[in-house]
């Protein structure tokens, strides 16, 4: 078994991992609105697994579509799964926490099969000490989830096809499939495997290999449920494509080509650092060309992607890309003194956590709290909807209808308005006021 000799690191890995992403998660008094759209979602599937569809809280969604196959959808099923068995928001929070912690163990199977032990283990750690992956990791969102399934894929990939174990072949299908479940851009991990085989073999005879037709197979076959609802919701097997390029403009503007490399410092602090030293030092070795060519590729597909074809961007966009640039980073271990590298990711790490400790000062002051204590006093109200100008995060919290306040008028029946300053609602005051905390946030019922 390949796991047997490193049982020890793996459990440390892990808890190292874990321990961070806790944190992480922790640091946040309140959900974003991104996360309250998987976990409502999520909710709402549980109840219903072929309704994958906004019902009883609104996304910021500006077209006819109801349907919500511009969100991913592996996240929302498996939070409902989790809903299903333990109805707990605090253990859903938790999911995505430990999914980033198996991929930091992944990413150490990867780096050590690729090159060796201390590869592998600095890798981890840098990928697991990273600003931007620890404080992702705390988060219900797609982002670092999808890159599990992306570092698995990879992984697989490696001990199918470069070391010849055609049983893992099928397991790279397998995880391609989930990667793209897990967020439509996992189908980079696809371009980059494909540029990698023709740039080793220079030819198409690699298509000739049955295991990778089965391999195929079973990628094809873990979309079909997608491609089959695509097609009853849209009218078209990849109707959720066209869905997902419309609604990357319907909230945070366009940025400009260059929006990501302005944040690699804050997004990777000393990585940055350890980067340019592994790659350069990989660059020199000859060796080690197709390693080399496998993690260049990785990172400049999911780079480019993002700075030149999508539309919106943001920081985390770019998860994807943060394994390789991981690996490329923890090979400077190979060249470069252990203990300048150590205290180069202690220093990784502190940035890491003073992050995490700004984010704890900015959501457990006196609005968030008490926000918070809003969203409790109506969850323990009979019936009623709720309007606000966060109706997923609402949701969230209450699991009553939750609809945007500017909709407040569209809706009959009992209503309950959440006027919070941190949304900019603090001056409504139509409805009777049946809830107050420090004038920071208010509840009415509005009939």
């Amino acid at each position: 078994m390949m796991f047997s000799n490193s049982k020890k690191i793996i459990v440390l890995l892990f808890i190292f991992s874990l321990v961070i992403n806790i944190a992480s998660m922790m640091s946040s008094s309140i959900l974003w609105w991104d996360e309250g759209v998987y976990t409502g979602l999520g909710w709402q599937l549980k109840d219903n697994f072929s309704d994958y569809s906004f019902k009883e809280f609104q996304d910021n969604i500006r077209d006819d579509w109801t349907q919500a196959g511009f969100r991913s959808p592996l996240l929302p099923y498996i939070i409902a799964i989790f809903y299903l068995l333990f109805n707990s928001n605090f253990i859903i929070r938790l999911i995505v926490p430990v999914v980033s912690s198996i991929g930091v163990i992944g990413l150490y199977f990867l780096a050590k099969k690729m090159f060796d032990n201390k590869v592998g283990l600095f890798s981890a750690i840098i990928m697991a000490s990273l600003p931007i992956y620890t404080y992702y990791s705390g988060k219900i969102l797609t982002d670092v989830f999808y890159t599990t399934f992306i570092i698995l894929s990879v992984l697989f990939f490696w001990m199918g096809f470069e070391e010849g174990k055609n049983k893992y072949k099928i397991l790279c299908g397998l995880f391609c499939g989930l990667s793209i479940l897990g967020r439509y851009s996992g189908a980079l991990i696809i371009l980059v495997l494909f540029s990698y085989f023709i740039i080793k073999n220079k030819n198409f005879n690699f298509l000739k290999d049955k295991w990778l037709l089965i391999s195929v197979g079973v990628f094809l076959l873990v979309l079909s449920p997608w491609l089959y609802y695509s097609y009853t919701a849209y009218g078209n097997p990849v109707g959720f494509i066209e869905h997902s390029h419309r609604a990357s403009t319907y909230w945070g503007g366009l940025q400009n080509w260059d929006f990501i490399f302005l944040y690699f410092p804050s997004m990777f602090s000393f990585g940055v650092l350890l980067f340019f030293i592994g790659g350069f030092f990989m660059i020199k070795n000859k060796k080690i060309n197709d390693k080399r060519n496998l993690l260049f590729l990785w990172f400049l597909v999911f780079v480019i992607f993002v700075s030149l074809f999508s539309q919106h961007k943001e920081t985390r966009y770019i998860m994807g890309a943060i394994p390789a640039i991981s690996i490329i980073a923890g090979y400077s271990i190979k060249k470069m003194n252990k203990k300048i590298v150590a205290c180069l990711i202690v220093l990784i790490l502190l940035t890491s956590m003073f992050s995490l400790y700004f984010q704890y000062s900015d959501t457990y002051g006196e609005s968030h709290l008490c926000h918070l204590k809003g969203l409790e006093y109506i969850k323990n109200l009979e019936g009623g909807k709720v309007f606000s100008y966060s109706s997923p995060v609402s949701y969230f919290y209450t699991h009553k209808e939750s609809y945007s306040l500017y909709d407040l008028s569209v809706y009959d029946g009992k209503k309950y308005v959440l006027a919070s300053d941190i949304d900019g609602s603090e001056d409504f005051s139509n409805g009777i006021e049946i809830f107050n905390c420090r004038n920071t946030t208010m509840v009415f019922e509005v009939n």
